[in-house]
């Protein structure tokens, strides 16, 4: 009875969670910096803003292709 209020995914769930956790720990000891993650991210968003305003963009306009 134990495993219906558990649910029937509740066993692959864990089972799923330990394997991704031996392969994070793994990556993670041979990782020289671990914050190097978290700087990708933070040059991906600042270049995705920049987009948004329309400073990516070099070249003429697109809409005024004579000008």
């Amino acid at each position: 009875m134990a495993r219906g209020a558990q649910g029937p995914r509740a066993g692959r769930r864990q089972s799923a969670t330990s394997s991704g956790g031996r392969a994070l720990e793994a990556w993670t000891a041979e990782s020289p910096a671990p914050k190097l993650g978290l700087d990708i991210v933070a040059v991906a968003s600042r270049f995705t803003r920049l987009e948004k305003r329309g400073s990516y963009y070099v070249g003429p306009c697109p809409l005024h292709p004579e000008a």
